[in-house]
């Protein structure tokens, strides 16, 4: 049983594991990073998309539970496999839009918006205020 192919296959799964769990982080910080900087319009689905995202996931998890495994398709374990697909699909498909609106920037929608000039600005505290504000109608 401790055969050397079997050690060498056991580090390799645990080494590609490792990388994707990984790449998993990197992504999911990567793309909270750019939703710091990215403004999207009101009449995107945001939390829609993502529990839909979610849902799926955790339906294809409860159906392969289902059907593959041969025993132990206790409630719990079934519940299991739904939570933890639906975790998997929410947390994946956070800032999917952010993502999109970073790598395809010639689709920028642009308006124009009413505003005023004031002077002076806003407030600086107490060192004064700024030489001229903007005001959006």
């Amino acid at each position: 049983n401790n055969h050397p192919e079997n050690k060498y296959r056991k580090w390799f799964s645990t080494a590609i594991t490792y990388l994707i769990a990984g790449g998993l982080c990197w992504y999911m910080l990567w793309a909270s990073a750019i939703s710091h900087y990215t403004v999207l319009q009101n009449t995107v689905p945001e939390w829609t998309t993502y529990f839909c995202t979610g849902i799926t996931t955790g339906s294809l998890s409860f159906i392969y539970a289902f059907y593959i495994r041969t025993f132990n398709r206790t409630l719990k374990y079934l519940l299991n496999a739904f939570t933890g697909g639906f975790c998997l699909g929410f947390i994946l498909s956070l800032n999917c839009y952010d993502v999109c609106v970073y790598l395809f920037p010639d689709k920028v929608i642009s308006y124009e918006s009413e505003y005023d000039v004031v002077f002076p600005g806003p407030s600086r505290g107490k060192y004064g205020h700024c030489e001229a504000g903007l005001w959006l109608k």
